[in-house]
Parts: C-alpha cells; sequence; structure tokens
C-alpha cells in the first residue's frame, strides 16, 4: 500500500507540474501575442512554432541545432568554406587554453543561445580571463533545452566551441526565414547595444510589418552585392523543410554561417501588425 502511496503521489506531483508549465507557457504566449495557443490545431506561425516545439523530432532536430553537430551538415550541403574558422571544442576550458588562444576569439556553448551562452572576446588582455572562464563553464552546466523548453537542445554533448572572431565591431545578422516557396529575409543591426531590425523579401523591397519586440530600423540596409549566393546558401541549408531559420554573415563580401534556428524567439516573438502571424502561418505547410 505504501509502494502504491509514494506512486499515486510521484505521478500526482509530476501531473501538477506539467499542468503548471503548461499554464504558465500559455499565459506567457498570450502576453506575447494577445491569442491563447491552440496546439492541437495550430494555425499561426507562431502556434506551429510552439507545436514544433513540444511535438516535434526533438533527436532529428538537434543535428541541426548544435552547434558543433551542424558543422558536418553545412560541410555536407554547402562545404566548410562558409564555416566561420573552429579553434577548439572543449568539455569545459581552464586558464591553460585561455593563454594559448589569440587576442580575440568568440566562445559559445554548443546547446545555448543568448549573452549567457556568447562571449565575445575583442582582447584578450583587457578581458577578465577568470570571469569569462567561469560564466562559459557554468552556461555548459545549464540543460537549456529544459530550461527554454526546446528538447532538441538538451539531447547531444554539450562543449564549449572557440571561433575565430570575424569582421570589426558588431556587425549585422542576414536571417533568411525559409519556407518551402518563400524566403523572408531579416537583418539584425548592432546587436548587442541598441538593436535593431529591418526585414526584407527575397529581391531586397522593405517589408511593411515588424517582428519580434527589438526597435524597427528607421535606415533601411544596403542590398548585398552577394545576396543571390546568400539565398542559394540558406535554401540549399533549409532541404526543403516546411520552415527553418538560417543565419548567416556577410563581412566584407565574404559570407559565414552562423546557425540554424528550430523556433524562431522561442515562439514568443511577437508580430506587427498581428495579422502577419497568421499569414506566415500559411506559409508553413506541413
Amino acid at each position: 500500500m505504501q509502494s502504491f502511496i509514494s506512486s499515486f503521489l510521484f505521478a500526482l506531483s509530476n501531473r501538477l507540474r506539467y499542468l503548471k508549465s503548461s499554464l504558465l507557457f500559455k499565459v506567457r504566449f498570450y502576453k506575447y501575442h494577445g491569442y491563447f495557443p491552440d496546439l492541437k490545431n495550430p494555425q499561426t506561425f507562431s502556434e506551429k512554432l510552439c507545436y514544433r516545439k513540444f511535438k516535434g523530432d526533438a533527436v532529428e532536430f538537434s543535428n541541426i541545432a548544435d552547434k558543433f553537430a551542424v558543422r558536418d551538415y553545412v560541410t555536407r550541403i554547402v562545404g566548410e568554406n562558409y564555416l566561420i574558422p573552429l579553434l577548439g571544442a572543449y568539455d569545459f576550458i581552464d586558464s591553460r587554453i585561455w593563454e594559448n588562444l589569440p587576442s580575440s576569439f568568440v566562445l559559445k556553448t554548443s546547446h545555448g543561445s543568448g549573452e549567457r551562452h556568447v562571449h565575445i572576446v575583442r582582447d584578450k588582455k583587457s578581458a577578465n580571463d577568470i570571469e569569462v572562464i567561469n560564466q562559459i563553464n557554468e552556461s555548459l552546466k545549464e540543460d537549456f533545452g529544459l530550461v527554454s523548453l526546446q528538447p532538441f537542445y538538451s539531447v547531444k554533448k554539450r562543449l564549449v566551441l572557440i571561433e575565430e572572431l570575424i569582421g570589426h565591431g558588431d556587425i549585422d545578422d542576414f536571417k533568411f526565414h525559409c519556407f518551402q516557396d518563400e524566403v523572408f529575409i531579416q537583418v539584425d543591426i548592432d546587436r548587442h547595444v541598441g538593436h535593431k531590425r529591418a526585414l526584407y523579401d527575397r529581391n531586397w523591397n522593405r517589408l511593411d510589418f515588424h517582428l519580434g519586440t527589438c526597435t524597427r530600423a528607421e535606415v533601411g540596409v544596403p542590398k548585398p552585392k552577394n545576396l543571390e549566393e546568400m539565398l542559394t546558401i540558406a535554401k540549399k541549408l533549409a532541404n526543403s523543410m516546411a520552415y527553418i531559420r538560417v543565419d548567416l554573415y556577410n563581412v566584407d563580401g565574404k559570407i559565414y554561417f552562423g546557425e540554424m534556428t528550430i523556433a524562431h524567439g522561442n515562439g514568443m516573438s511577437p508580430f506587427t501588425p498581428t495579422e502577419m502571424d497568421m499569414e506566415w502561418g500559411r506559409l508553413w505547410r506541413n
């Protein structure tokens, strides 16, 4: 009887935890989008992103969400010349590894996103090495898939990646939202200070709607001379998926692969006007 009661209480505890997290998710979704999500019959872009998070194939998506594993995918599909040079991949870093690094580089975890998981070191001599090392190693311990409710970030071995620092200053980030028959280009400017964003179609016409909570850029971004090459790379990497976001950098005419994002903005990036949420949802054909 005691064993039965323990099992019952454990199952009840798990159920209550699930209901709590489910309620918090729905409240958060409403906060950003102004409506409660229908994940049984998702229609909008944001609903389909969240459906993918909870119901998608986490193992399959992990092969491209993992920032180390995806390098093999990029090499196979478009070639390794589009990869940012990798200086090392480690289970953790210490002062010995730090000492052997060049004067500038980027530290990132293979499984996470955001400021805690990415450190840009522009001048090693002026950086607080102990603080940076401790922060990146602590981020390595975090189960980002569990924290963000994106399970495809949980199933791979976690590593600290060290890449060359490309470009000078805060370079523009070109994010290609790839549907099977359409591509939209999001350009993020000054991401670390005064983050702004502009949206374009594939012909580089400025779009009159906005995506996200950052500021809409008042001044447009010049059309890249090698835009067609960037579009070709993005579509090849998208590989006929119903939807995927492919991030690229363009530094002095040289194209670099950034990452592939399964659930843009974790499903919490609002449209202005909100009608575009349904428009993008129609483009996403399963």
